[in-house]
């Protein structure tokens, strides 16, 4: 009595059960001898494609693999016992077939959504993710206008003026030409270099603006040497400014007697002198006063307003205004002597 070997059955006088149906029996197998397993693989010839248009089969071959296609791919698989020839494949020359959305990035040098293209090839792919790439970034230029005068600094009065105009270009390109103005007056229009010109100011503020031309600054290139243009300096321009408060006079005086006042050397050797600031100077009245005179450059306009600061009364209906050169006069004879106040003067 024995065990059969094919079914487990218990037989007698044999290893194994008869054949149905009749026919040769199996041959006998060693029950400790391993058992023998067949499958096939399915496996697409094109699999892996070269860009050359070759599957993985025919480089094997070009390296010596002499079995079938069927076979190969049985070894490739590591199914039928028979060692595969060593089979290389270079990633620069292996695509990776089918375009690849990035999402949940930056992966590497991938952005998400990005798409990575199925012509690229593993080399690529492999490249990007392992080295981001560093994109340049470009720096504007910067402008700074230094100005400085010199002689009296009064309205109606010629001023020299120097310039030094500070451009750094940084990632622009060369500077081209320096315009200045003075209140929208051209002063000076040329090379961005140091220069000097005169003006003569027409009110208390002046406001000197410089503008500098510049040409367009060169393209940078990314860590991996490409073009990168986002960002880079085109040509325009630039302008900075500064304020420059003239000192605006006027000649005050406060007498118990009537003044011959009739020149500017008059009004310089006779009255005294003080500031407008912010359109606005006070001026002291002594007691007793039979005589104010007022005078400044005709350039800064007529008195808008004179008030009695005592009383806040406004008195600029009892002065009289007359020219003497290039200044106007205001000049006040009372009735009666004035006490001592302070007149309130607004131009």
């Amino acid at each position: 009595m024995s065990i059969c070997n094919s079914c487990n059955n218990t037989v007698v006088g044999r290893r194994s059960c008869p054949p149905s149906g009749g026919g040769t029996k199996p041959a006998a197998r060693n029950p400790m001898s391993p058992v023998m397993m067949e499958f096939e693989v399915e496996t697409p010839t094109n699999f892996i494609q070269g860009l050359d248009g070759k599957s993985a089969y025919d480089y094997a071959r070009e390296g010596g693999y002499t079995l079938s296609e069927k076979q190969f791919y049985k070894d490739l698989a590591g199914v039928g016992g028979i060692e595969a020839p060593e089979l290389k494949l270079l990633a620069s020359s292996v695509r990776v077939g089918v375009d690849i959305e990035v999402k949940g990035g930056p992966v590497g040098g991938y952005e998400d959504g990005d798409i990575i293209s199925k012509e690229s090839t593993v080399l690529d792919v492999l490249t990007k993710l392992f080295r981001r790439v560093i994109n340049p970034t470009y720096v504007a230029p910067s402008f700074n206008l230094e100005v400085t005068t010199s002689g009296v600094l009064a309205v109606g009065s010629p001023v020299s003026f120097s310039v030094h105009p500070v451009f750094v270009r940084n990632d622009a390109g060369s500077a081209t030409n320096l315009t200045i103005t003075v209140n929208d007056r051209p002063a000076y229009s040329g090379y961005v270099e140091d220069t000097t010109f005169t003006f003569t100011p027409t009110s208390p503020n002046l406001v000197i603006k410089g503008e500098v031309r510049y040409n367009e600054g060169a393209v940078k290139t990314d860590s991996e040497g490409i073009p990168y243009p986002t960002g880079h300096i085109a040509a325009g321009t630039i302008s900075d400014e500064t304020l420059i408060t003239v000192p605006t006079e006027l000649y005050y005086g406060s007498f118990a007697a009537v003044q011959d006042i009739s020149s500017v050397a008059d009004i310089k050797s006779k009255l005294a002198l003080t500031q407008f600031v912010d359109n606005r100077a006070s001026v002291p009245i002594n007691e007793g006063t039979m005589f104010v005179a007022l005078a400044y450059s005709k350039l800064l306009g007529g008195i808008s307003a004179i008030k009695q600061f005592s009383t806040g009364d406004e008195i600029l209906a009892n002065f009289e205004r007359v020219e003497v050169g290039d200044y106007y006069m205001y000049t006040l004879s009372p009735v009666t002597a004035v006490q001592a106040d302070t007149y309130v003067v607004r131009i």
